[in-house]
């Protein structure tokens, strides 16, 4: 059995490992997991991914086996005052997974999902991961709509704005015919240019419905993330965001960062 006395040397030792291997997933991923399709034609989404396996990623779940072992010999305490809603889980860094192009009027639309690098953390990990300074940011939630299909709109010289198009998603009984989509801003990446959607005219607008509409009819409408309460409709250009008829779960609460205390 491991010397739980040396357990936290060798497990930030791994932590450390850990955030120069996804420092280093990221860098080395280019824009899109996939090579961007620039097909004449329209094209349907890829059929779902398949978890991430290059040999960085593999290296990536082998240091959290590691380290969950090392915490299982230590007896590390699991408990943590953060609970997730039932069908829900913490998941390790992200990789982004991009569909064909989609040719609008006077641009193109890029659909875009992002798949998680270790798609379920052990408990004992994800405990021992809050107890070390900044590395709750490594954590994401995983739920029905924190990587759906959205659209980041482009250019015509294929430029990247800071506007995506999300559909609402919030009631899933309603009819595919029936759904709008909406535009809001993001913050994945740095944008090349600041997209103007008070400015698309209806023919751009309801290019872009049409380019999107048929994913419907291929993904189930909890396979993409929803619009946010801050979304504009692009089409049809009436449409307004479904009401929340209940209370939507809240994302859970990190313990405060414990941070050098400020002189008076």
């Amino acid at each position: 059995m491991t010397d739980s006395s040396h357990y936290p040397v060798k497990a930030t030792r791994l932590v450390d490992h850990l955030r120069g291997a996804l420092k280093e997933l990221r860098e080395g991923l280019r824009e899109n997991r996939n090579e961007i399709t620039k097909a004449r034609t329209w094209q349907p989404l890829p059929p779902p991914h398949e978890p991430l396996a290059t040999p960085l990623s593999r290296h990536i779940d082998g240091i959290i086996g590691e380290l969950d072992a090392i915490l299982i010999a230590a007896q590390h305490d699991t408990s943590t005052r953060i609970k997730l809603p039932d069908g829900q889980n913490w998941t390790l860094g992200s990789s982004p997974y991009a569909g064909p192009l989609r040719s609008i009027y006077g641009g193109s639309l890029l659909p875009i999902k992002h798949i998680p690098v270790v798609e379920r953390v052990p408990d004992r990990v994800f405990s021992f991961l809050l107890e070390i300074a900044g590395d709750r940011d490594l954590l994401k939630r995983e739920h029905h709509d924190h990587i759906g299909w959205h659209y980041h709109y482009l250019d015509r010289w294929e430029r990247r704005s800071n506007i995506v198009l999300c559909w609402d998603v919030r009631d899933l009984k309603v009819a595919n015919d029936d759904r709008a989509i909406f535009q809001e801003t993001h913050a994945e990446g740095q944008p090349d240019f600041i997209g103007r959607p008070e400015l698309w005219g209806e023919a751009k607008k309801e290019s872009m419905y049409d380019a999107c509409r048929p994913d419907l009819d291929d993904w189930a409408a909890h396979l993409f993330r929803c619009a946010s309460g801050k979304a504009k409709p692009v089409w049809p250009v009436s449409a307004s965001l479904t009401p929340v008829s209940r209370p939507q779960p809240k994302a859970p609460k990190f313990p405060a960062k414990r941070g050098k205390e400020k002189r008076r």
